[in-house]
């Protein structure tokens, strides 16, 4: 995802140049560039605006628990998960928006590959 910026035409043609052939869809503030090749170190050189969507496949799952104490805690959490097997990126209490309280959930990123086969076989 490149921000829009007026010469949007100029900086894509950088991009073939260096990355080769690509398509593009213009979506509200940003242009989606699709690729084969990499083209993340070429936007940073030039000093572009941008983020990378990761495809599907390559997302962490990401899962709720609820209804645990408010003083639980999620390095705990963390270490449990992981010996029961689980690939855990993060682990974060969810708040209430406005107030900013603590709320009894708590989200999970689960790595793609959930259970090792080793930890998985005492399941």
């Amino acid at each position: 995802m490149l921000k829009y910026v007026k010469n949007y035409v100029d900086i894509l043609d950088v991009i073939r140049t260096t990355c080769g052939a690509i398509e593009n869809k213009l979506g509200n503030t940003f242009i989606k560039i699709y690729t084969i090749s990499i083209v993340q170190s070429t936007l940073k050189e030039k000093g572009f605006d941008y983020y990378l969507v990761h495809p599907m496949d390559k997302r962490s799952l990401k899962v709720v628990i609820k209804d645990l104490p408010l003083d639980n805690d999620t390095d705990e959490m963390k270490i449990c998960l992981k010996n029961h097997g689980f690939v855990i990126g993060k682990v974060a209490r969810i708040t209430q928006f406005r107030t900013r309280q603590p709320l009894p959930f708590f989200l999970v990123e689960v790595g793609k590959s959930e259970i090792s086969t080793k930890l998985g076989e005492n399941f």
